[in-house]
């Protein structure tokens, strides 16, 4: 692999998929995977949560949970090492089960992975699409039913049920899971997690403990950062562990795949490739015609809404919409992309209403159904905004002359 590849690795947002490929392909564990935590006292980050959840597990029972915070500070691991706690070690015999549940009336066939253990099952409901309201119920249902197994000196009187994703799924689906959680509270425990709790029904939130995981701290990052590299064996420069704090903002999860990736294409660090690397990226920075396929299309569709404003131009922005959802980008990330971009091209004097305006539809686009749509009335609304805008301004000019 290049440097500047690597570099383009180094600064971009895209999702990491492409850096797991890598280092599957290069054989042995990720490095997120092989370093992951599994006790609450092995966690590095959030000391004040971990010591709130030690004290929760002391008390011999738990209320359902709901995790929420950005992508990559530790969600997950943190679930894991509370069922740990819990359950004791029986917790890590987990095993991936790839299921044909028939769910709803007439019976339909609905394909679904899921982690289990004796104590726990975790699925993420939205992978099932519509189909996530039946597949909760069938699968809370089904955990419910069964008695909870008595290992060693592990006696809980319930089992748990861990929900990834909880504010991705449907309006209906939460409202099943409501009713739910209700009727199995006594021999079932939820656990969920989401990204945004403001697309958690209150209904939810107000049954369950809200635990927010924020992003960690520079300090922190680094710090786990140096312990991984130590572990391998490695030389981690300051300025280089600088670099991916700074880069990964607050995704703990992306700072130590770029170290990974950097160990398997440009280790030993020096000096004079950290000069190169900072060139390319200023040059990178710098170009706008740079980039993945789908951020340029970004790129493209708010140089359109900033350079005319008309229907035509809005049936262009659809086809390269429909392009972008063709090859499996996601709204939210198409909406945040272009939104950054309209922001950088306009005037300061506009940026306050547009924001106003992506925050309205980006909201209705998660509730709703059809992600386009609203990308497409966003987008209109920008190009009515800003040819206002720009209208204005001429005819103020034009009373000055």
């Amino acid at each position: 692999m290049k440097s500047s590849q690597y570099v383009h690795f180094f600064f971009s947002n895209e999702p990491l998929f492409f850096l797991e490929d890598l280092m599957t392909r290069q054989g042995g564990l990720l490095w997120v995977d092989k370093y992951r935590p599994k006790t609450l006292e092995t966690l590095d980050i959030h000391p004040e949560w971990t010591e709130k959840l030690a004290s929760l597990c002391e008390q011999g029972t738990l209320p359902h949970l709901l995790f929420y915070g950005p992508s990559g500070v530790g969600k997950r691991t943190r679930i894991y090492a509370l069922l740990r706690q819990v359950f004791g070690i029986a917790i890590e015999k987990r095993q991936v089960e790839h299921r044909f549940l028939k769910v709803g009336e007439p019976p339909k066939e609905v394909e679904l992975t899921t982690i289990t253990s004796a104590h726990h099952i975790e699925l993420c409901p939205a992978d099932v699409g519509y189909n996530d309201r039946l597949v909760i119920q069938e699968i809370v249902k089904e955990i419910a039913s069964s008695k909870p197994i008595e290992l060693g000196n592990v006696h809980r009187g319930y089992k748990v049920v861990v929900l990834h994703d909880i504010d991705e799924v449907s309006k209906q689906a939460q409202q099943a899971l409501r009713r739910t959680m209700e009727k199995y509270t006594s021999c079932c425990r939820i656990i969920m997690s989401a990204e945004s709790v403001t697309r958690v029904m209150e209904p939810i939130r107000s049954r369950c403990l809200g635990i927010r995981i924020p992003c960690p701290k520079k300090e922190e990052i680094e710090q786990v950062l140096q312990k991984i590299a130590k572990k391998e064996g490695l030389v981690l420069p300051d300025c280089y562990a600088n670099q991916l704090v700074t880069q990964s903002k607050g995704n703990l999860r992306k700072a130590i795949l770029l170290l990974q990736v950097g160990r398997a294409i440009a280790y030993p660090f020096s000096q004079q490739q950290q000069k190169k690397n900072e060139e390319e990226e200023e040059s990178w920075i710098s170009s706008q015609e740079t980039g993945w396929d789908w951020e340029r299309l970004c790129y493209d569709i708010a140089n359109i809404v900033i350079r005319e404003q008309n229907p035509k131009q809005l049936c262009n922005i659809r086809n390269k919409l429909y392009e972008l959802f063709c090859h499996a980008i996601p709204g939210d990330m198409i909406f945040r992309k272009i939104t950054l971009h309209l922001l950088r091209m306009m005037d300061e004097e506009v940026a306050p209403q547009v924001c106003h305006w992506a925050a309205h539809y980006e909201y209705g686009m998660k509730r709703g159904s059809k992600e386009i749509f609203h990308l497409e009335a966003f987008l209109a609304k920008v190009m009515y905004i800003y040819y206002s805008h720009i209208h204005t301004q001429y005819s103020m000019a034009w009373m000055d002359d």
